[in-house]
């Protein structure tokens, strides 16, 4: 959504990038390497929307074979209890999901029905936001005490990088750095999903810009969840752009949990009320 606000709206031309690709290593790890094994030897083209791709291309970077049917006899053969809901979306639309079941089942309309309680045989479980919320402050609180301590600022550097570091230098050295997820506007890179939606692809980063890998027609039964998702992210910019409730009722009506009308509109109501100071397009 911040992505579509900024590139299409805005026109403001900022990358995105997600780190579910470079984490889906894991996966293939689980089945032929170690972690870093992985990383190095397997070459993963996924593609999608945000926090929900599909992987389209596995294989080995050295040989350039082609792992993914390997990776789905490797795949059938690990504890069903494992993933089991990217288990059934493998199995029924023919591609991996990239996610994991607890982003996966977001943007699904099949794990929320009160009454068969489909999240239970999934195992999914929900975000316990009170423990989130006392971890933000008591980061909070010791970086407080850390300045008031004058503490040395290498300290809170991190041992890792999320790739931030690497496009920055690759844009100001014009290094063509191949980024393995990348949100950008689709310019035609994903062909049946709309044109300026933000999509999530392969791409090179040099100083001239990002250009996205040519990914072509995605499997139309895919492409249609996705499609849902870019349209409920359509609705909710523009809705807050210009402080329009009914795109914002018919964007919370979309979502693949919503299951009542009276429901989405009180979610709409006291959501509204919670973040007035946030929201003020909407009270103008």
């Amino acid at each position: 959504m911040v992505g579509k606000a900024l590139a299409n709206d805005l026109n403001i031309m900022v990358p995105d990038f997600f780190t579910s690709t470079h984490a889906s290593p894991r996966y293939a790890a689980s089945m032929f390497f170690t972690y870093f094994q992985a990383v190095e030897k397997v070459k993963i083209i996924a593609a999608g929307v945000n926090h929900f791709t599909w992987m389209l291309k596995l294989t080995d970077r050295q040989t350039n074979a082609d792992l993914y049917p390997l990776f789905r006899e490797r795949w059938q053969a690990l504890p069903e209890n494992f993933e089991p809901l990217t288990r059934r979306v493998f199995d029924a639309f023919g591609l991996f999901p990239i996610p994991g079941d607890e982003h996966l089942c977001e943007y699904l309309p099949w794990v929320s029905d009160p009454v068969t309680k489909p999240w239970e045989k999934y195992e999914l479980e929900l975000y316990e936001w009170s423990d989130h919320e006392q971890s933000r402050e008591d980061q909070w609180s010791s970086l407080a005490q850390a300045a008031r301590d004058k503490a040395n600022p290498e300290e809170f550097v991190p041992n890792y990088s999320e790739g931030a570091q690497e496009v920055i230098e690759s844009f100001l050295t014009d290094g063509h750095l191949l980024w393995e997820a990348l949100n950008i506007p689709n310019q035609g890179q994903i062909t049946n999903l709309p044109l300026d939606a933000i999509i999530e692809l392969p791409g090179t980063i040099a100083a001239d810009g990002i250009t996205g890998a040519q990914i072509g027609e995605l499997p139309e039964g895919i492409a249609e969840l996705l499609r849902r998702e870019i349209t409920i992210s359509h609705l909710t910019v523009d809705a807050v752009l210009y402080g329009d409730r009914k795109l914002a009722l018919q964007a919370l009506l979309l979502d693949s949990v919503i299951r009542d009308m009276d429901i989405a509109q009180k979610i709409l109501d006291e959501y509204l009320i919670a973040y007035r100071e946030q929201l003020p397009t909407f009270w103008e």
